[in-house]
């Protein structure tokens, strides 16, 4: 007979499992596409807290109880520690590229906006603005950060809208990683099912009763 405690732990294992996968997933398609993808990083860091707000949240709410109170305070937490975190709104990752194709491509877009660019190692300098932009590759998943810092005048929308123009043209190849990725999400995914697997046939008569 499918007792309420099998049901809730199975329930529990789905509501960590299956936001985590989903994150995975969506990390393997954007890093398979042969076009690197321009995504904000407040984009990318609500995605990533998302998946893993359950994670967090289960142990607490386990240990502490489901109490309103807990609720409160959890969520204040969270949401102090995301406001802390949160990325600047001058910042972007770009998918499933190497650094030097990242950066060849923000200058052509920068030039490409009228701008007078200078390189210097893994920034570029815009002559005159005040304004500097950096690249901070991730070579596990072939992903390069891209952050606008300085005094100046800021880029607007306009250079966002030029740099996904010009990655249009950069071609790239599926990333290994990519490919584990999306296995690894299918797993997660699967997980919570095989959890259900013996409980089926009490499920099933429980709604055709």
């Amino acid at each position: 007979m499918l007792s309420s405690g099998q049901a809730g732990l199975s329930m529990q294992v789905a509501t960590v499992l299956v936001p985590m996968a989903a994150y995975f997933f969506m990390l393997g398609v954007l890093n398979s596409r042969s076009i690197p993808q321009l995504i904000r990083s407040r984009t990318e860091f609500f995605c990533l807290t998302v998946a893993f707000a359950p994670a967090f949240c289960m142990p607490v709410l386990a240990c502490l109880g489901a109490s309103s109170w807990t609720v409160v305070a959890m969520l204040g937490t969270m949401m102090a520690g995301a406001a802390l975190l949160m990325p600047s709104r001058g910042s972007w990752v770009i998918c499933n590229i190497s650094s030097a194709d990242a950066l060849d491509a923000t200058e052509r877009a920068l030039r490409a906006m009228g701008r007078s660019v200078t390189r210097r190692k893994h920034k570029l300098l815009l002559d005159g603005a005040g304004v500097a932009v950096s690249f901070a590759p991730l070579p596990l998943l072939r992903n390069v950060a891209v952050t606008v810092t300085g005094d100046g005048e800021p880029l607007g929308e306009s250079f966002e809208r030029n740099l996904a123009q010009e990655l249009g043209g950069v071609r790239a190849g599926v990333s290994p990683v990519a490919s584990a990725l999306v296995m690894i999400a299918i797993a997660m995914m699967v997980a919570p099912l095989a959890l259900f697997a013996d409980q089926m046939p009490e499920m099933v008569r429980l709604l055709t009763d």
